[in-house]
């Protein structure tokens, strides 16, 4: 087997779901929220341990990643307390309103900091649940240059130059070998997933979280946050409840009329939210 093995996590703190607050640019109010980690990311944590299990007494090494505000050091030490060995905080105000097109480029330029080209695999969380776009993964991969497998399920073995995963899908499955220097995202396949204990808890407390800036990194002003996404959020808004709205029942239509009448009232909500 692979004598050392170095693991990169991508992890993510996001707001509890019900408690969600915006700024004036339209996007997540992430400092003044409470936070939890990604769901996913707890899966992609299990993973890179349960890789990390299986080479039992060879030299593994997890680095954990998080791009945030201060608050974002909760989440690190909670995977340091679950036994990952370093963790990094990504962090910069010139790093705010970053889209997932940018957060990608930021994560994985901050990999290549602390790796330079020496890592073997990269492990994200599918969807964040804060966005659910799946960009992130995919787009430390396209940055990195490495192979991409996505909907991980489950680790089948470790060998001396590769992982082999579970890939689902709704109705079907794959077994794919993964090669070494390759980025694999996770779902949420509820398994059993593992807590810290007491003396991981200790040991983590004793563990410095190192912060990473945009000028380590080399981005200026124009390159990163809201002026370098180029996406940009418009209008955020959370649909009524209210069961009295209106309500049409259209049948017996072709696909071409029933195509029309779907483009008429998707252009009547563009047009009513540009108002």
């Amino acid at each position: 087997m692979k004598q050392q093995l170095k693991i990169a996590v991508c992890i993510k703190q996001v707001p509890d779901t019900g408690q969600i607050k915006w700024t004036e640019n339209n996007t997540i109010d992430r400092v003044n929220m409470d936070s939890i980690i990604n769901p996913c990311d707890e899966y992609a944590l299990e993973m890179a341990l349960n890789i990390k299990d299986a080479y039992k007494n060879k030299q593994t090494h997890i680095s954990v990643f998080s791009m945030g505000p201060n608050k974002a050091c909760e989440i690190l030490k909670y995977a340091l307390a679950l036994g990952c060995d370093e963790a990094y905080l990504i962090s910069d105000k010139l790093f705010l309103g970053s889209d997932s097109y940018i957060t990608s480029k930021i994560l994985s330029q901050a990999i290549k900091y602390i790796y330079k080209d020496e890592f073997d695999l990269v492990i994200c969380g599918q969807f964040a649940s804060d966005g659910d776009t799946a960009q992130t993964g995919p787009g430390i991969a396209i940055n990195l240059n490495i192979p991409l497998v996505t909907y991980i399920s489950s680790l089948i073995e470790a060998n001396d130059d590769s992982v082999v995963v579970q890939q689902n899908f709704d109705d079907s499955f794959n077994i794919v070998k993964m090669p070494f220097k390759s980025l694999m995202c996770i779902i949420n396949n509820n398994c059993k997933l593992r807590n810290p204990n007491v003396l991981g808890y200790v040991q983590s407390q004793k563990k410095d979280i190192k912060i990473i800036t945009a000028n380590d990194l080399g981005f200026e002003k124009n390159q990163v946050g809201l002026k370098g996404s180029p996406t940009y959020v418009y209008n955020a808004y959370r649909f009524s409840e209210d069961n009295n709205r209106e309500k049409k029942i259209y049948s017996n239509l072709s696909s071409n009329e029933n195509a029309k009448i779907i483009l008429k009232e998707v252009q009547k909500l563009f047009d009513y939210y540009e108002d």
